[in-house]
């Protein structure tokens, strides 16, 4: 599998030393990136890059993608960690495999819409009769949306890889997009590089891919059907939950 990304019109390398290269092509083969440069490519999927700025793939180092079907539940907005804790375990107590596939999907998709390429997520809630099924789920949720995914069961790791984090060729492609024609970003265009935190970014990127694998393309993921998704995950939710 092939693709290139035509007449990048910023490239933020995150390299040694923070280049960023205009006007250039990236050509991914076999999920790598084979060459950046003027280069003259075909391949089985082309995207024209000339209004996008592209940013490698973001990392999440720590989530914990079973709460997000808990996060928003008025009774413990308020509450310190301890009682925070010893209420929601309450409800964590029914965790199942259905409830953290669609509570994966749920929030890795939200993580690959905006940009994040990569999630290591801790997950060390197994109620009684229930083990690897859980992580099974997890990476059922993960093969269906292209995440690259790392897991641990009750304890951090380092993720010890060398091949994300920037751009250049023979690295992984895990990078992302984003249209600079648009109101929010008028005027950022001086210092892409600091763009994201200067400017800052509100919304869904415009691509993402993960090892040379487009994810989202316009805005909306490509391995799932959203709306089929969201309409699911919020049956499950209800149901885990026992609330409408």
């Amino acid at each position: 599998m092939t693709l290139l990304i035509k007449n990048v019109k910023y490239l933020v390398t995150c390299d040694d030393d923070n280049r960023v290269l205009k006007g250039v092509n990236v050509y991914v083969e076999d999920g790598v990136i084979k060459s950046i440069g003027t280069d003259v490519q075909t391949a089985d999927d082309v995207i024209d890059g000339s209004h996008m700025v592209m940013y490698p793939g973001l990392i999440n180092t720590h989530h914990h993608l079973y709460q997000t079907f808990s996060r928003n539940l008025p009774e413990v907005q308020n509450m310190e960690l301890f009682p925070w804790l010893k209420t929601l375990y309450e409800i964590w107590k029914n965790l199942n495999p259905d409830s953290v596939y669609y509570s994966s999907l749920t929030g890795m998709g939200e993580l690959l819409k905006t940009g994040c390429t990569c999630c290591l997520d801790h997950h060390y809630v197994f109620p009684t009769g229930t083990g690897m099924d859980l992580l099974d789920s997890q990476f059922a949720a993960v093969d269906a949306l292209g995440m690259r995914f790392h897991a641990t069961r009750g304890s951090a790791s380092i993720l010890g890889r060398d091949d994300i984090g920037q751009i250049a060729e023979g690295m992984a492609a895990d990078f992302f997009m984003i249209n600079m024609d648009r109101l929010a970003l008028t005027g950022a265009q001086f210092d892409v590089s600091s763009m994201l935190g200067t400017v800052g970014f509100k919304g869904n990127v415009d691509y993402t891919v993960v090892n040379g694998k487009v994810v989202v393309r316009e805005g909306r993921l490509t391995g799932v059907d959203e709306d089929k998704i969201t309409e699911k995950a919020n049956q499950c939710v209800t149901r885990y939950l026992g609330r409408s």
